[in-house]
């Protein structure tokens, strides 16, 4: 403030700014209130006595001493510092274009230049800030933060904007914290909690400094506008001190509230502090006020109050040339409009280099510090700029930031963390919380096939074809083949069938042709009996080739052989059926039926019935053959490839099956009438029952087919095969040979032919008229009028004025009747109270109704007309009734004493919520009560900002739940939202946003157009809407905004849009005239319509031409419905191409029953039942006001007042109690005031005249539980393209088997469909994430289903076990073999000289290992896992044992032999038994503290194969085996070293040499197997062991004892004590 002051006398103090002209001013306080503001606002712009004296003598004297100011005493004002007080004051200032400079009001909707037409400010506006802000935040990667706001628009506007454009950077809002200018200890409570509460480190803050003082510590960083040191600006505010001069009380009370004293000359003030003692020096205090080291916003006052002397300076042509030089020309008279202008464009450079200039919206050059908050030696915050934002700078350019200079909260060296989930580590990926912003996830590892090699990971990458994903899923790694093999369990077993179902079919065969002669064979067709015996073979071994690695020959081979054996069967069948029905009736006398169908007939017909399926199966293989296919996508969980048969053309497998199944049910008729014949062994019977056992086996096969994924599908169909064939063999041939070989009794002629069974006032004081007279309007005079604001006429005719001429009036395009209706609505239920004896008795009603143009400028100008009233200059005011006594000849008086015509007390209006909005801003100041019928927005309910705010329109806030509801109830997730820019549409819009999340729906696109629309603002809509893949578009406007929208879409051809109208538009039946066919099928929710208002249709249609011509409204309307012009009308508009005064005279004859309009229609009484309402709300407040019993009133000491004579604020209160009836529907009112909401769902429907027809389709009531509230006829439904709702979704619903997988920075509803990864499964529709299936489970191949695991494990009945099983036993068997040798020779030299008693231990104990292998076949089971690996390490430790005594041995024998020794004496035969023993008890000592401590035991392994359960035996401590395996290992060791050091002895039969090789042999397959056992997993580590184990034996038994086997049984003459000792 004091900056102002500072500012204004240095300008005057300046000889080259303004010289000759002295600045003046007047400081108010606004309090930061919007009713303080305007109360203040008012005391500045208006006039009082004393200067209406000097106006007037301005204008007739013309002197030079008189004021260059033509109209308002203040021709600009310099404020406000909030946004929301700025709001309501630019409103209020923009119609009559008095200039409003502000220093710190930084909201964003102050930039409209058609509702704030003379605003302009010196601090950027927020979106700048905004935009700085969200680049701050994600610089520092903070993706994570909380807002705070306080209820003002500049917070909600920041709030909002700063949140749209943050979620577009990726970022998440943890909350949202709105907190009121005076807390309550709960609400502080509930916000500490929040903070404590939340994960956020990062708050953001859209408040003031007093707002949220305590709030900020250490470390914030903050935006501040460029601060600057002004000069001299710190002595003159130490030189201020307090006087009792008028135009002081300010300072007086900042003196008083700095030194906690009182000055003398003050009165009033508390007796309590000490009086002033006058030495009180502002030099010696610290406060806010006289730091001046860097001014932030006291510069944008500076700068503000020169931007003013530079205008000032321009208009007053202070630069002119001539005798004037050097000297304004302050005698020119100006006024606001032309200040306005040159303010506009000034442009100048201050004394500190920066320019100053504003752009078309007012706006300064976006320029920010960038601000730290640290704390200085002393504890105390000082600012320290650590950044610039420059918004006019190229974008990567606008933000600089020096990060080594911040201090962060808590004294931290690094920047916080602010994340709600942490970064997800590779090999894992993010998987969002249902109903949790999208920065907040799981971590869940990456599922079997996929992998992902980076932090952070949205998504894993699916591995490509035939490779898999790693253990730790950061990798791909090849796949490995699977196919149906002979080896595996399931192959055995069909194999096994198979061979059964030959030899069964074989053995029967035989019993038939041993039997042939007897009478069952005979009886039954022998010939086709054999025919079908071998067809069935066939069948079976059929059966095999689909069995094994699928090759070209076999996959053609396949079906082939299938097809045409199971015809063949079954042309048997057919056959042998006909035959037994032919049979009995070759019985009936005369008959030759069976002569005509002899054998040669009946192998023609089977060769004629098998020929098309051969020709089927031909055909099928020469154009579509089937081939081999490594297919990867049925069971990749195995990590394997699935090699299966590809059939390019399904269908021909399907009429093979098709051909079959023919056949199969003419059999089963054939038989079915033959099942009741005489016949003790009747084939038709078991034909039945074979063909019922035949398709029911056949139809399970077809979906189990399908269904089943690689192998699994050839095994399905191995066993369909193998089941039919069975059931034909089993009940057919069976129950036969079971006669032939049990019964055979029975199996005689006479046996054959037995039979058988069978869901107020204003005050008037002296004041001065700004403007030009409103003439327009509709008056009628009584005790109390009630105004009336309605939008008449609507979408202006943009122009944006140059003020250097007086600015013409607007002008609008559109006429609206459907509001002429409103209005006459209003006048009509007046007039109905008046005449009425139980309500008001004792009070008229008057009206008072002015047309508010939908434009917040003229409704503003409106509102203070109806209540200050206007002085009238000889004008006739209009009356309704035509009263003529109403008629008064007004004067030339401009002062409110001019005023004739009774002022009001309440208002009803306006339509648009932004408008009613502006006049509670202005009106709320003087408890003005506003009773809306149209306004729907939710934040008019806030009864903080709007306490004298009633209507009778439901709030928005229920019509966007019913929004909400519709779209999701129809399915339609993917929505265009577009609406005005006014309040209504922002609040609507972001309401709907938020509801839709609940429900799924997102929004294709959010727009926003101007009220007044240009080609430009056109052409952005629509390519919008051409552009987004959506084709719902909710619209939230007025119907005058639509009028353009729809005139462009029809120019465009845009079609095939359904349109989801808001109440504002959705009965708005003018529209349908030009626009029909794009509205066809519009879907809209009204407010509850009355079926009749009795007398109003005759009120609307009783109009006659001299009552009209003296209305302008009326007049108008007549005029513009028959296109004709009235004598003597004072209407003055005309609307379209021609121009009024040109039209053709009116006959006088026109007839408003004859002409459709909605004027006139009162089949959709909606909103004409809301203005009824309205003025039967205020009428039974009066009627309430008027019964007050005095002691008993509501007001102070029981008072009650005059009802034609009180306080606007005392009728509110009345107007709150409300509670009564109108046309049967019971009207009260909610604590906001707020009606209960029940809204009518319509359709758009086309008559058969091409008239509109508002169809109900449903209906919305908010008393209902939310379940059933919205209830829609959706048979009813006329849609705008087709039959049924057109599909609106970002992305199609991903079904069973798979996921949603978000794309990241779109909507939650654009997402992609992932199938379910492997080992993962969904049973629904849209499921967010796949369940892991259980850990004995995996999924089918939909991925809808867990199906149990296969187990794995090497057992006997596999071929690898086998092999295995069968080599063991040999080696056992050859161990024995060489020892039974060995013991029939062992008398012989070359046995008994090889140390015959180790040798016959070492054959033993290599049997045992042999054996032992046999341990690691079979399933594994705790007990055999712990006997499995000691006994393998006691074996082989006593086999090496053994070894080395043998080793041993012949190095002592040797040198025994050297003169003097006697070694053999210290190594006899009890020796080499303990070194035997003494080596195995150690391997036996290891193996029990192993079986002890931590012993093996049987797991179920699935981590190797995902849909196997592989069990296998765990070591149980990994250190017991491999010392097991190292003793082991040690032994052999030693037995190589030691046969080493004897391999050269003279010995022609010296054993060292062979256990030299066999040790090598040893060590080259144990080190062999060390890195094979480690890599392998499941049954191929067991298989492993069992070849080292078996592959060293063998080493052993080969290498030491065969050769001694071949010298013994092939050369015995070298088996001689001579030879032995040959050298």
């Amino acid at each position: 403030m004091m900056t102002m002051v500072f500012a204004v006398e240095e300008i005057n103090n300046n000889s080259s700014l303004l010289p000759g002209v002295k600045l003046g001013y007047r400081i108010l306080d606004s309090c930061d209130n919007v009713h303080t503001s305007l109360q203040a606002l008012f005391s500045l712009v208006g006039h009082s006595k004393d200067m209406l004296s000097d106006i007037e003598k301005m204008y007739d004297a013309k002197s030079e001493t008189s004021s260059c100011m033509a109209d308002s005493p203040v021709p600009v004002v310099i404020g406000l510092a909030s946004s929301s007080p700025t709001r309501a004051v630019a409103q209020t200032l923009g119609p009559f274009n008095i200039p409003l400079v502000s220093y710190f009001a930084t909201c964003t909707c102050l930039t409209d230049k058609h509702m704030y037409p003379s605003f302009l400010r010196t601090v950027p506006n927020d979106l700048f800030q905004v935009r700085g802000l969200v680049q701050l935040v994600t610089f520092l990667s903070w993706l994570w933060v909380g807002t705070v706001g306080t209820p003002d628009d500049y917070s909600q506007y920041g709030i909002q904007a700063f949140s749209t454009q943050f979620k577009q950077q990726g970022g998440c809002l943890a909350f949202h914290l709105t907190i009121p200018k005076s807390p309550t200890a709960a609400e502080i409570q509930e916000f500490a909690d929040t903070l404590q509460s939340s994960t956020t480190q990062v708050v953001v803050v859209f408040a003031t400094e007093g707002q949220l003082v305590d709030l900020f510590l250490e470390g914030t960083l903050g935006f501040s506008f460029p601060g600057v040191r002004i000069p001299d600006l710190e002595e003159f505010l130490l030189n201020v001190h307090p006087s009792p001069k008028p135009g002081m009380e300010l300072v007086n009370m900042f003196w008083e509230e700095l030194f906690g004293c009182r000055l003398e000359f003050r009165d009033g003030r508390s007796k309590d502090n000490p009086i002033c003692s006058g030495s009180e020096d502002l030099r010696y205090t610290e406060s806010s006020y006289t730091d001046v080291s860097q001014v932030r916003i006291s510069y944008n006052v500076y700068k503000a109050v020169y931007a003013i002397a530079h205008a000032l300076h321009t208009l007053l042509n202070c630069d002119s040339e001539g005798k004037k030089q050097g000297m304004c020309e302050k005698h020119i008279f100006f006024t606001s409009k032309q200040l306005l202008h040159h303010l506009q464009t000034v442009n100048f450079t201050n004394q500190f280099e920066e320019k100053v200039y504003f752009d078309s919206n007012g706006e300064p050059v976006p320029l920010y510090d960038i601000i730290n908050w640290q704390k200085d030696s002393t504890g105390e915050i000082r600012f320290v700029k650590v950044g610039s934002y420059d918004g006019s700078a190229p974008l990567r350019q606008q933000l600089q930031l020096e990060q080594f200079m911040i201090v962060w909260t808590k004294g931290q060296s690094q920047v916080p963390i602010s994340q709600c989930s942490a970064p997800c580590r590779p090999g894992s990926r993010q998987a969002r919380r249902a109903g949790e912003p999208h920065c907040c996830f799981d971590c869940l590892p990456c599922a079997e096939g996929e992998f992902s090699n980076q932090t952070g990971s949205t998504e894993c990458t699916k591995c490509p074809e035939y490779y898999w994903s790693d253990k730790d899923k950061v990798k791909c790694v090849a796949g490995v083949e699977d196919f149906l093999s002979f080896n595996d369990t399931m192959g055995i077993i069909l194999v096994a069938l198979t061979l059964l179902g030959v030899v069964s079919t074989t053995i029967i065969t035989t019993v038939f042709h041993q039997f042939r002669f007897t009478p069952i064979v005979k009886a039954n067709n022998s010939e086709i009996s054999f025919l079908l015996l071998v067809s069935l073979k066939l069948c079976f071994l059929c059966s095999l080739v689909f069995i094994g690695q699928p090759s070209v020959w076999t996959c053609r081979l396949r079906q082939a052989a299938f097809g045409i054996s199971f015809v063949l069967c079954l042309s048997c069948l057919f056959v042998k059926t006909i035959v037994v029905l032919l049979a009995f009736r070759a019985n009936l006398p005369g008959s030759r039926a069976l002569k005509q169908f002899g054998p040669s007939q009946q192998r023609t017909l089977i060769l004629c019935t098998t020929t098309p399926q051969v020709c089927l199966c031909a055909g099928w293989l020469l154009c579509a053959p089937p081939f081999p296919f490594r297919n990867p996508t049925y069971q990749a969980a195995t990590g394997k490839i699935v090699l299966e048969c590809k059939e390019p053309w399904p269908p021909g497998f399907y009429l093979v099956l098709g051909y079959i199944g023919l056949l199969a049910f003419l059999c089963l008729l054939l038989a079915y009438l033959g099942r009741k014949l005489p016949d003790t062994f009747n084939e038709a019977k078991l034909i039945t029952f074979s063909m019922l056992i035949f398709w029911a086996v056949w139809i399970s096969f077809i979906p189990a087919y399908v269904s089943s994924p690689g192998k699994f599908t050839v095994a399905v169909e191995v066993f369909a095969i193998l089941a039919s064939s069975f059931g034909l063999l089993l009940c057919i041939f069976v129950p036969k040979c079971y006669i032939i070989l049990l019964m055979p009794e029975k199996n005689i002629k006479k046996g054959i032919i037995g039979r058988g069974n069978c869901v107020s006032t204003a005050a008037l004081d002296d004041c001065v008229f700004l403007g030009k007279e409103e003439k327009n309007s509709l008056y009628e005079d009584g005790d109390v009028v009630i105004g009336g604001l309605f939008p008449l006429h609507y979408s202006s005719v943009s122009s944006v004025p140059t003020y250097k001429a007086e600015p013409t009036p607007t002008m609008y395009k559109y006429f609206s009747s459907r509001a002429l209706r409103w209005m006459q609505t209003m006048t009509f239920a007046i007039t109905e109270i008046n005449e009425r004896s139980d309500l008001l008795p004792q009070l008229k009603l008057g009206f008072h109704i002015r047309d508010s143009s939908d434009d917040i400028p003229v409704s503003l100008r409106a509102s203070l007309l109806l209540v200050n009233g206007q002085p009238e200059r000889g004008s006739t005011a209009e009356n309704v009734t035509g009263n003529k006594n109403l008629k008064q000849n007004l004067g030339a008086n401009l002062g409110c004493s001019a005023v004739q015509r009774t002022v009001s007390s309440v208002i009803i209006g306006d339509a648009a919520s932004g408008v009613s909005m502006a006049l509670l801003r202005s009106l709320g100041s003087f408890h003005i009560p506003l009773v809306s019928y149209f306004a729907s927005c939710s934040c008019l309910s806030n009864q903080r900002e709007f306490p004298t705010f009633m209507r009778t329109m439901p709030s928005d806030a229920f019509q966007i739940k019913a929004l909400a509801r519709l779209v999701s109830y129809f399915g339609w997730t993917w929505v265009g939202v577009i609406g005005v820019e006014s309040d209504y549409a922002r609040f609507a819009i972001e309401l709907f946003l938020q509801e839709s999340v609940q429900y799924g729906v997102c929004a294709a696109y959010t727009h926003f157009y101007p009220v007044t629309l240009n080609q430009q603002a056109l052409d952005e809509l629509l390519d919008v809407i051409q552009m987004a893949s959506s084709k719902v578009i909710i619209n939230f406007s007025g119907e005058s905004e639509l009028q353009g929208i729809l005139a462009a879409v029809q120019r465009r051809n845009i079609t095939g849009l359904q349109w989801i109208a808001s109440e504002a538009w959705a009965t708005a039946s003018s529209l349908w005239e030009k626009f029909g066919e794009l509205l066809m099928g519009t879907l809209g929710f009204a407010i509850r319509r009355a079926d009749v208002i009795p007398g109003l249709k005759q009120h609307l249609t009783s109009l006659r031409t001299p009552y009209i011509q003296k209305s302008a409204f009326l007049a108008e309307f007549w005029e513009e419905l028959f296109n004709c012009r009235l004598n003597g009308s004072v209407n003055s508009h005309s609307h379209g191409g021609d121009n009024y005064l040109n039209r053709f005279p009116c006959k006088g004859t026109e007839d408003l029953s004859e002409v459709y309009s909605p004027y006139s229609d009162v089949t959709q009484l909606r909103v004409s039942f809301n203005v009824y309402k309205a003025v039967y709300l205020v009428a039974h407040a009066l009627h309430d006001m008027s019964d007050c019993i005095v002691g008993q009133g509501p007001f102070p000491n029981g008072t009650c007042t005059d009802p034609k004579n009180f306080e606007p604020w005392q009728l509110i209160h009345y107007m709150k109690q409300a509670n009564f009836s109108a046309l049967g529907e019971k009207i009260n009112f909610d604590q906001n005031g707020d009606p209960i909401a029940y809204y009518d769902l319509l359709n758009w429907q086309t008559r058969p005249d091409g008239s509109l027809r508002l169809v109900k389709v449903g209906f919305y009531d908010a008393s209902m539980p939310a379940g059933r509230s919205l209830v829609i006829n959706d048979s009813v439904i006329e849609w705008p393209v087709g039959k049924q709702a057109s599909r609106s979704v970002c992305s199609d619903s991903c079904p069973p088997g798979f996921r949603i997988a978000r794309r990241k920075g779109e909507p939650i509803c654009c997402f992609d469909c992932v199938p379910c990864a492997e080992g993962e499964i969904s049973n629904k529709t849209d499921s967010l994430e796949c369940s892991h299936c259980s850990d004995d489970s995996w999924p089918n191949g939909a991925r809808d289903l867990c199906l149990l695991k296969t187990i794995e494990f090497l057992s006997y009945h596999e071929l690898m076990g086998i092999v295995m099983c069968v080599v063991a036993v040999l080696g056992a068997c050859i161990s024995l073999s060489i020892l039974a040798i060995f013991f029939t020779y062992k008398d012989t030299p070359l046995v008994r000289a090889n140390n015959m008693e180790l040798s016959f231990l070492l054959l033993v104990f290599l049997t045992v290992c042999f054996l032992v292998s046999l341990l690691f076949i079979g399933e594994p089971s705790d007990w055999l896992c712990r006997i499995r690996y000691p006994a393998f390490g006691i074996s082989f430790a006593l086999c090496i044992s053994c070894l080395l005594a043998k080793t041993v041995v012949v190095l002592m024998v040797f040198r025994s032999t050297l003169p003097g020794s006697n070694v053999m004496k210290w190594f006899g035969p009890n020796q080499q038994r303990a070194s035997v023993l003494l080596g195995t008890i150690i391997q036996g000592i290891i193996c029990f503290i192993w079986l002890l401590n931590n012993p093996p035991y049987a797991n179920n392994n699935t981590n190797y194969h995902s849909a196997t359960i592989i069990i296998e035996c765990v070591a149980g401590s990994e250190f017991g085996f491999w010392c097991v395996l190292g003793y082991i290992g040690f032994l052999a060791c030693m037995c190589f070293l030691t046969a080493f050091l004897a391999r050269k002895l003279p010995d022609n039969f010296n054993e060292a040499k062979f256990i030299t090789f066999s040790m090598l042999i040893f060590f080259a397959v144990w080190i062999t197997f060390i890195p094979v056992y480690v890599s392998t997993a499941g049954k191929y580590t067991v298989s492993v062991h069992i070849f080292a184990i078996l592959a060293s034996a063998f080493a052993l038994l080969f290498c030491i004892f065969v050769p001694k086997c071949y010298v013994i049984i092939l050369k015995p003459d070298k088996n001689s004590k001579r030879n032995m000792l040959q050298r």
